[in-house]
């Protein structure tokens, strides 16, 4: 019994974490461009956002934005 509130503390299954990859990048179009190829590409950003959702609520309980080193 001690063993199963021991390990019934340290793990929630009332929540759900979610990880977001987000890379944004920035530049433009060559003139009279026809398609997505002739895109250039002149700056790029990458994050990771982790978010802590209650399963039943939907209530984000925590989030937290990190940047990956490269």
């Amino acid at each position: 019994e001690v063993v199963a509130r021991a390990l019934a503390d340290v793990s929630t299954t009332r929540t759900w974490e979610l990880l977001v990859d987000v890379i944004a990048q920035s530049g433009n179009y060559q003139p009279a461009a026809k398609s997505q190829d002739r895109f250039v590409l002149r700056a790029e950003s990458h994050y990771w956002y982790r978010l802590v959702m209650d399963r039943l609520t939907g209530e984000i309980v925590a989030a937290d934005r990190e940047i990956p080193s490269e």
